[in-house]
């Protein structure tokens, strides 16, 4: 079934996808500033609130309601308080604001096919939905719901929606601009640097009701060259081939990026899989090598620290003016005596220590009582 031998009624035709939207404006704003005012003073940090809206548009229209996924742990009433009665929107939360693989099933079972499966004759005729190929697209739960609901997806081909698909040609771009005017109108009227959520939702609803028109979508589809199918515009020519890569011009990969892009080439089948392999185990030769003198060096310096710390032993100095006698033989002939000795030293030290410290207190305790008893005295005679 293709578009172009017309197998899916227009009106069953859709595409879907995920725009994000903040609750500050997102174009760029300068600011004039006195000279050396910290950059951070001179205009106000991005908001941190992410807010996705999950949309479908048909060919000619947009029966589905917008999803508008929240990040929270739950949905708070007063987000959506403020609204207009129409266009209907669907709203949810997430813990991140950002959509999921559950969502995406979520939004296929309660807001797609609800509004769409009766312009499908109840979901006997076959609907087609367009999408990209985002990781949560792409889940055994979501083929089987559409299976169930003779659904037909159609992706398309990888980084290339911003040239195929209707939404990111010529419809996502239209609806951020309706959305950060009610934003800068909203910061220049009571001079704030962002809102909170309990605007978006009437911000969203008036962008959407200006973008969701007939003129507007088709021009999407037009432009995407999807419907009415148009070759040219799809630039649908057969790509050229592929350019061999001589294995050895490849570079032995020395950081993650490197890595990354060796591991591109190979998906692309531009380099043979085993010549990368080689590459990469030489770059882990030469890490592990650069490894092991590190590792050497660094035992070597804790070597050398135990040495110090066994020299230096702790502990206030000796003093030995006329100089002292080391014998190591007499060390080791009388080493148990010589550790009594040292245990009795530190007792008796100990014990030195404990006495002055209650002498201490003793005496600090008999200064409070003759404090007390000359205030006492001196109340008396008033």
């Amino acid at each position: 079934m293709t578009l172009g031998d017309h197998k899916y009624r227009p009106r069953n035709i859709y595409n879907m996808d995920e725009v994000g939207s903040t609750l500050s404006s997102s174009h760029c704003v300068r600011a004039i500033a006195p000279r050396g005012t910290p950059i951070k003073a001179q205009a106000a940090l991005p908001d941190d609130v992410h807010i996705t809206t999950v949309l479908a548009i048909g060919v000619e229209d947009a029966p589905v309601p917008p999803l508008l996924l929240y990040p929270g742990k739950s949905l708070h009433q007063e987000w959506v308080n403020v609204h207009d009665p129409e266009p209907n929107l669907t709203a949810w939360v997430t813990d991140t604001g950002y959509s999921n693989q559950f969502m995406t099933v979520w939004w296929l079972e309660h807001c797609f096919d609800p509004y769409t499966a009766p312009r499908a004759r109840a979901g006997q005729d076959r609907r087609l939905l367009v999408l990209d190929g985002c990781d949560i697209h792409h889940s055994v739960r979501f083929y089987e719901a559409c299976w169930e609901r003779n659904i037909d997806l159609l992706y398309l081909p990888h980084n290339l929606s911003a040239i195929f698909q209707p939404l990111d040609v010529n419809f996502n771009r239209t609806l951020k601009h309706f959305y950060d005017q009610d934003v800068k109108d909203f910061q220049y009227a009571l001079q704030a640097s962002r809102a909170s959520k309990g605007h978006f939702y009437r911000w969203f609803q008036t962008s959407w009701r200006k973008t969701a028109v007939t003129h507007q979508i088709t021009a999407a589809w037009r432009e995407a060259g999807l419907w009415p199918v148009n070759k040219e515009v799809m630039r649908a020519t057969t790509p050229p081939p592929v350019a061999e890569i001589d294995p050895a011009l490849l570079q032995t990969p020395r950081s993650t990026s490197m890595g990354r892009a060796l591991d591109r080439l190979v998906r692309r089948g531009d380099v043979d899989a085993k010549d990368a392999f080689f590459k990469v185990l030489k770059a882990y030769e030469v890490e592990k090598a650069k490894s092991d003198v590190l590792s050497a060096e660094l035992e070597q310096i804790r070597a050398q620290q135990e040495v110090d710390k066994a020299v230096r032993a702790g502990g206030k100095r000796a003093k030995f003016p006329q100089g002292v006698e080391f014998d190591q033989i007499y060390r080791e002939a009388n080493r148990e005596r010589l550790a009594d000795w040292g245990r009795q030293e530190r007792a008796k030290n100990e014990k030195k220590a404990a006495d002055a410290a209650r002498q201490k207190a003793e005496k600090k305790s008999q200064r409070k009582g003759k404090h007390k008893r000359a205030g006492q005295n001196s109340s008396r005679k008033r």
